[in-house]
């Protein structure tokens, strides 16, 4: 980081082997699987000066990467731009909450909760319950006990684990490397009975600031636009991803063509596309072909015409 005065002096603050390193309270993380949190391991003051960090380790210098470049993110960043809450919960098992917020997005679950040093919260994501699928299928409800159907979710577990410190009051917890796609949070675990203010939902994608819109006098097509707002705001983490809630959240490149002008509509996209076709650029073959996929990834394979044309295309728009 290169600071600059109003003197003129600089300041360069770098990365090396005086940097120091801990244990961390976050002892595991995954976009697609959550994070777990025990907050017993906190240490209070760590992020501010004067702390004594006498006990930590020295960092480890390793060798940079020399297969990627590295290059600076031109687009806006991944915020919290809401905070949603539920308009229900119910408790289909006894001991377990699930909280329904009316609606799809992306972001995570924030807990407010009381309890015992150690004790275990776990907050499960999903788009639908056990009673929405079996109504999807034309099957009987009534014996339906409605807790998460995280079929959709695939491999991703995606779930946050907060374990408590056990601090008089209200403990507040909210995941800090991993998003998901969901409506409802299953609570397992809550010291008590929970309430609609035990749970918030923050909504999470890149800032893209809206510029258009679009108001019809038919009902039908303002709702089609409102769900394909949230659509697309929920498929903006710093790719175009196909969709936001089980193990994939990838930049397929006919998923991005096929949505860019509906994008471009509704937000400015220039510098959030501007990043991703270099990003394509970077990725591109010796032949000028690209692969399915940007960024990269194992399932992206020799790129196929259908979707190698999303990189003159977006160009284009």
């Amino acid at each position: 980081m290169n600071i600059r005065y109003i003197d003129g002096t600089v300041d360069h603050i770098v990365s090396n082997t005086t940097w120091k390193t801990s244990d961390s309270p976050i002892i595991a993380n995954s976009i697609y699987d959550g994070e777990i949190f025990d907050a017993r391991k906190e240490k209070p003051g760590w992020n501010l000066p004067g702390y004594n960090d006498r006990d930590w380790s020295n960092a480890v210098k390793v060798s940079a990467p020399r297969s990627r470049k590295l290059s600076p993110q031109l687009m806006p960043p991944i915020r919290i731009v809401k905070t949603i809450y539920p308009i229900s919960m119910s408790e289909p098992v006894k001991g377990i909450y699930v909280f329904d917020f009316g609606q799809n997005l992306t972001g995570w679950p924030e807990l407010h909760v009381n309890g015992g040093e150690g004790q275990k919260v776990i907050m499960r994501t999903a788009e639908v319950t056990a009673r929405d699928m079996a109504q999807l299928k034309g099957e009987e409800t009534n014996s339906i006990i409605d807790t998460i159907d995280a079929a959709s979710d695939r491999s991703a577990k995606a779930r946050d684990i907060y374990i408590l410190a056990g601090k008089p009051g209200v403990e507040v917890y909210e995941p800090r490397f991993t998003y998901h796609g969901f409506r409802y949070v299953q609570v397992e675990g809550y010291p008590g009975k929970p309430n609609l203010t035990s749970i918030a939902a923050k909504v999470v994608h890149t800032d893209v600031t809206p510029i258009g819109n679009f108001y019809s006098s038919n009902s039908l097509f303002n709702r089609i636009h409102h769900n394909v707002l949230w659509g697309q705001e929920s498929n903006l983490c710093s790719i175009p991803t196909d969709r936001p809630q089980r193990d994939e959240r990838m930049g397929w490149m006919a998923d991005a063509d096929l949505s860019a002008e509906e994008a471009i509509h509704n937000f400015d996209m220039a510098a959030f596309y501007t990043n991703w076709i270099r990003e394509i650029q970077d990725d591109q073959n010796q032949d000028g072909s690209v692969p399915d996929l940007v960024p990269l990834h194992k399932w992206s394979g020799v790129g196929t015409p259908a979707w190698q044309v999303a990189y003159p295309l977006m160009i284009w728009y």
